[in-house]
């Protein structure tokens, strides 16, 4: 039977390179890349920014925005290798690479009150996070330093970017306003001193479309405060707004009695003035110089003090003092040891009243002038502030006009006249007056005085007890009973003549006596009343009547 068994026979076929069972992990394989890829290219961008502190900074929390957009986030702050900054590690979404470049800008926005107002309200709940300002320029950047505080101007902004220089101490700070004829057109955006020059310098921006108001004649001043003048219409307060008087700031202007100028259109540096009169004064002009010899005091007068004609400037004092070494010929003080006059050596600006003018028109001002001071031009020192104690110079005419006299010289310079006026005038008169006085023969007259008072005064007392002796004479009884004994007497003789006859020629004599006695004695009876209530009348007159007035006639 086994025989008959048949077996088939096997057919062997080669065995494949490849199993069904790889597609799996080869799936899962490709899915990982593709994952690793998407991973890769959406991954954040890594950056770091240097602080001066970190005020504010969670890493974590801390959201990097542009425009109030989240684009990123803090993931780490640690110091630098010297531990004097901060190094704030942010991520930055891969989409917004484009944003970091050589120019971009980082700062914390956190609650802020400046000059410029009050920002940052909305961090007060949120919490503080760093802002993004996207730059321009075609380099890219991966390392930044952070802005200590926001920039006034975002950047980019289209305007124009200007330097101002000065040397005085205008307490400028950031953020303070920039402004024409009472419009604000721009902020002042960083500042520094010079310790070299001794200089102050500012950065300010004028946006558009008003930095075409800047053109190469503007001038720039300090706005702060109040400015006060005062003309014949009274007191006027001058202040270019509300937020200048309290934080102060810059205004600018083009002069009026200048061409207004090319404009400006790239970074440009001007002169900061300490005020908008300060421009006038310091403005160069082209000028003639002149020499006057004063004998009075120069305490108060400085270079750059105004010369004026009744009133309007005309020039300025170049120097108060001119040294024997530019006048070889002069000395200050003569052999005898006598003081001369000091020379002041000033210049005269014609442009200065004839405005913008040729240089025939200011030659031909300068011949009237030599004119005028042979015809009495004359120059004082006078009072410029009677509480500061400036002094100016003053030009006027004095004497006579009507005849010439020569001009006179001192090396190369030509010399003006000059006068007293104001109060050396009235110093000199004071003097002049004390001097006669000290003069006088003072003593003597008070010794004849004294004298005269001590005999006046011995007259008295011998006057007093004159008066004493005719009161005391007077208040006795005996005297006071002279009338009445005088009537008794009378009246005796009266009764002895009554035998007598009438027409007899004794009784009518006897009569005519005894009247006039009693006429007599009635007159002397009001005299001795006043006699007896003042004595004094014997020696002093009594009061006198008043003066009689004429009435009018009638008519």
């Amino acid at each position: 039977m086994s025989d008959k068994l048949r077996f088939s026979q096997v057919e062997q076929r080669p065995k494949g390179n490849f199993s069904i069972i790889w597609i799996i992990p080869l799936l899962a394989l490709s899915i990982g890349g593709w994952m690793l890829y998407q991973q890769w290219l959406n991954k954040d961008i890594v950056t770091t920014i240097t602080f001066n502190h970190a005020n504010g900074l969670e890493p974590g929390r801390t959201k990097i925005k542009s425009r109030d957009v989240d684009i990123g986030v803090l993931t780490a702050v640690h110091f630098n290798d010297d531990r004097t900054k901060i190094i704030a590690q942010v991520a930055i979404k891969k989409e917004m690479g484009d944003f970091l470049r050589q120019d971009t800008k980082f700062w914390v926005v956190k609650p802020r009150i400046g000059v410029s107002g009050i920002s940052g309200i909305s961090t007060i709940f949120s919490g503080a996070y760093i802002e993004l300002y996207p730059g321009e320029s075609e380099q890219s950047r991966n390392d930044f330093i952070g802005l200590d505080d926001p920039p006034i101007t975002p950047p980019n902004t289209p305007g124009l970017h200007l330097s101002l220089v000065t040397d005085n101490r205008n307490g400028l700070s950031v953020g303070n306003p920039v402004i024409y004829r009472g419009f604000t057109v721009g902020r002042v955006e960083s500042y520094k001193f010079d310790t070299k020059s001794g200089l102050a310098h500012y950065e300010v921006f004028i946006s558009t479309p008003y930095n075409s108001l800047v053109t190469t004649n503007s001038h720039f001043w300090n706005a702060g405060g109040v400015s006060v003048s005062s003309s014949a219409a009274g007191i006027k307060l001058d202040i270019a707004s509300l937020e200048t008087l309290l934080v102060g700031g810059i205004q600018f202007d083009n002069p009026s009695d200048s061409p207004l100028g090319e404009p400006i259109i790239a970074s440009h540096q001007f002169t900061l003035y300490d005020s908008k009169e300060d421009i006038k004064a310091s403005r160069q002009y082209a000028s003639f110089e002149y020499l006057l010899l004063s004998d009075s005091s120069i305490r108060g007068l400085s270079q750059g003090a105004p010369v004026e004609y009744r009133g309007v400037r005309i020039g300025t004092v170049v120097n108060p003092y001119l040294s024997s070494r530019e006048i070889p010929a002069y000395n200050l003080f003569s052999k005898q040891g006598i003081a001369r006059k000091i020379p002041i050596l000033i210049r005269l600006e014609p442009e200065r009243i004839l405005g913008v003018s040729s240089e025939a028109e200011t030659i031909a001002f300068n011949e009237n002038f030599k004119k005028s001071i042979r015809l009495g031009m004359t120059a004082s020192v006078g009072s410029a502030n009677l509480i500061t104690g400036s002094l100016l110079i003053n030009l006027d005419f004095n004497g006579d006009t009507d005849n010439e006299t020569d001009l006179q010289y001192l090396g190369a310079y030509t010399l003006i006249p000059t006068t007293i006026e104001g109060l050396d005038k009235l110093s000199k008169q004071l003097e002049s007056t004390l001097d006669n006085i000290n003069q006088l023969p003072l003593e003597a007259l008070m010794s004849s005085t004294s004298n005269t008072v001590d005999s006046a005064n011995l007259a008295l007392k011998s006057l007093d007890k004159t008066i004493l002796q005719l009161h005391r004479l007077l208040r006795k009884k005996s005297t006071q009973k002279i009338p009445e004994n005088l009537n008794k007497s009378l009246e005796a003789m009266v009764s002895a003549l009554s035998g007598l006859q009438p027409s007899s020629p004794a009784y009518r004599e006897v009569l005519k006596t005894l009247q006039k006695v009693q006429q007599m004695m009635d007159n002397l009876q009001p005299i001795m009343k006043q006699l007896n209530n003042n004595p004094n009348m014997l020696i002093f007159s009594g009061p006198r009547d008043k003066d009689l007035e004429p009435r009018k006639k009638n008519k």
